[in-house]
Parts: structure tokens; C-alpha cells; sequence
């Protein structure tokens, strides 16, 4: 059997739109884990990664992410980069088709537990 974790969806969406997930300086997604944390994109309904030109798929604690200015973190997912997020922290969204991101914190340090990302 595996570490614990906990996995969130984020939220079902059309690949119509893009959307900016940001974590501030006092709550990055490593301060929310005593191991490893994710973010995956996938399509929906068969929640398959979906393929796209960078072949990037999903963010963790290893990806070359880069921070803002002041240390908070933004993660940026549509068809094309987002204006004011850093090309490393965008992931590709299929267009107009739906897709879900999900959240996996394992070894959660008791945050993902409250069922909500800004606790």
C-alpha cells in the first residue's frame, strides 16, 4: 500500500476558457504535503492526459515551475499560454473540449482533509 493521499478535483470545464490557479506565498502546494503533490489535466469522460505539442500533462513539486516576484506561485491552464503566467507554468487544455484537473497531496499535512484549497 502506497503513501496517503488525497486527491481534489478541481472542477469539470470546456476548453473554451482559461483559468489561473494561484497559490500564495503562505500556502504553495509543498507547504500543504510532507511528500509529493500533483496536478493532472485530463479529458473527460474517459479521463485520459490529453496530448498536446509541450507533452506536458501535469505539475508537481518536481517541475521547473517558476514563481512570481513575491513567491506565490501561479499555474495556468487553457489552449494557449495565459498573458502574465510564465510559459513553464501552463498547462494545455483540448479546445472546446471538456476536461477536469485534479489535486493529489500525498501525505497531506491535514489541508486537503478540510475539503476546500483555501483553508
Amino acid at each position: 500500500m502506497g503513501a496517503p493521499s488525497s486527491r481534489r478535483k478541481l472542477f469539470p470545464t470546456q476548453g473554451r476558457e482559461w483559468y489561473v490557479i494561484h497559490f500564495p506565498t503562505d500556502k504553495l502546494p509543498q507547504s500543504a504535503v510532507d511528500a509529493y503533490w500533483s496536478v493532472i489535466l485530463v479529458s473527460v469522460p474517459d479521463y485520459r492526459v490529453v496530448p498536446n505539442d509541450l507533452k506536458r500533462y501535469n505539475f508537481n513539486n518536481y517541475s521547473p515551475l517558476k514563481s512570481e516576484n513575491d513567491g506565490s506561485l501561479k499555474i495556468a491552464i487553457g489552449q494557449k499560454p495565459v498573458r502574465g503566467v510564465p510559459e513553464s507554468n501552463w498547462l494545455p487544455s483540448p479546445e472546446g473540449k471538456p476536461f477536469s484537473l485534479t489535486f493529489r497531496a500525498y501525505v497531506p499535512k491535514g489541508l486537503p482533509w478540510k475539503g476546500r484549497a483555501d483553508a
